[in-house]
């Protein structure tokens, strides 16, 4: 049966009740599924909504599921966290104007930013002229930044967050210390992560290297998680492809008599190259979108192979003075 555009509440015995967990599928004109998941977290003091998924409609439903809209917004402090600003985490947002009071949206400095760009609002543009769902939908940027750190004491639970770059500039993450769960939002993908670019790739490593100091018992990411909720695995899963690439690159790199240019770069099966097929990246695992997870590995690949090309250059040209 194909997959239809929807929303619904994921429920997992592992976790803790006040983390509610919610997946939105969304399938475009192409038949391409989406799959994203956001939370809700239930505190003593706030009531936290971690990314607005695709659409205002999308965060009623989230709401509504958690049986809080009877409680009162004038006691119960409403949170909106903004991990990234992708669209589909952040086009919820707009919900947020029909409340009474509305409330603080938490983000990267540079996810405000990249919100208020001209680039994001053409792109929303685009898929209000093809899809009905996105006709409430506006660009509402985070009202509260940091840059580097933020703690929010929820009395029973509190929420570190902190920047954890690599999937994109701006993107944060979530610990909460006294479940030892990680949201790891999209730092964090299955079968593999997607590294926005070559400057991202050693802040991709360190990301990955901090979650796992961390040693959660959980781990929340959004996309490609069968149930919503995984262990540290996962995190390593994801270091090991990483730093596959990047070993494999430089072996490919010390290889070379004359470095492989940029233009060739850019054309070259990249994968190929350095021996590291998608068949062998995603072995043993259930990967659902093969063609787009197929492209995603050659930018991974592409995106270390530049980086490893600048540090071979950059070594280099040190010999030489």
């Amino acid at each position: 049966m194909a997959e239809e555009t929807r929303i619904f509440e994921l429920t997992n015995e592992q976790l803790d009740p006040r983390i509610r967990m919610f997946r939105r599928i969304f399938v475009d004109d192409s038949r391409n599924a989406l799959q994203v998941d956001a939370y809700v977290l239930l505190t003593e003091r706030f009531l936290i909504v971690c990314d607005s998924l695709l659409c205002p409609a999308d965060v009623a439903f989230m709401i509504a599921s958690s049986n809080i809209e009877q409680l009162d917004i004038h006691k119960w402090q409403w949170l909106v966290i903004n991990s990234h600003s992708d669209w589909d985490h952040v086009w919820g947002n707009a919900y947020f104007l029909t409340t009474s009071h509305v409330p603080p949206i938490i983000g990267h400095v540079l996810n405000a930013e990249r919100q208020r760009s001209e680039e994001a609002q053409k792109l929303l543009t685009s898929y209000q002229q093809h899809y009905p769902l996105f006709a409430q939908t506006r660009l509402v940027p985070p009202t509260l930044t940091f840059e580097q750190r933020l703690t929010i004491n929820g009395g029973d639970l509190t929420l570190e967050l902190f920047h954890a770059p690599g999937h994109c500039i701006d993107h944060i993450a979530g610990w909460i210390p006294e479940l030892k769960t990680l949201l790891a939002f999209d730092a964090v993908e299955l079968p593999f992560p997607t590294i926005e670019d070559a400057q991202s790739v050693p802040q991709q490593i360190e990301t990955l290297q901090y979650f796992l100091s961390l040693e959660p018992r959980h781990v929340l990411f959004q996309h490609g998680s069968p149930n919503g909720v995984a262990d540290m695995s996962i995190v390593q899963r994801n270091l090991d492809y990483t730093k596959t690439i990047m070993q494999r690159s430089q072996e490919f790199v010390e290889r070379q008599s004359q470095p492989i240019s940029e233009a060739e770069l850019a054309q070259a099966d990249c994968a190929a190259l350095i021996g590291y097929p998608f068949t062998e990246a995603s072995a043993g695992l259930a990967v659902q979108d093969i063609s787009f997870y197929q492209q995603v590995h050659q930018d991974n690949v592409r995106n270390i192979m530049k980086y490893v090309l600048c540090s071979f250059s950059h070594r280099r040209r040190a010999r030489v003075q």
